[in-house]
């Protein structure tokens, strides 16, 4: 269940629900590219390359999901019908 800035009717429900999933695959996939970038830093910790995730990790990923979250709303008032 999401929660839609707009009244979904029937001329903006296409656009609203693909509006919302593709929200949600694109999350995932930095989800996962985050959870990727972790694990291949752990591996170059263990092995002696580096020394932390950086300072640039978490300025990074907050910064990356804000402005995901505000493109994706912006994009579902884009068409408020």
């Amino acid at each position: 269940m999401f929660n839609y800035p707009s009244q979904i009717t029937k001329e903006n429900s296409v656009h609203q629900y693909t509006n919302a999933t593709r929200m949600m695959r694109v999350l995932k996939l930095v989800i996962v590219l985050l959870f990727g970038i972790i694990v291949f830093r752990k591996i170059q910790i263990i092995n002696g390359h580096a020394d932390g995730l950086g300072t640039w990790f978490l300025p990074f990923t907050i910064g990356l999901f804000v402005m995901l979250t505000l493109y994706f709303l912006m994009m579902s008032m884009k068409d408020k019908i």
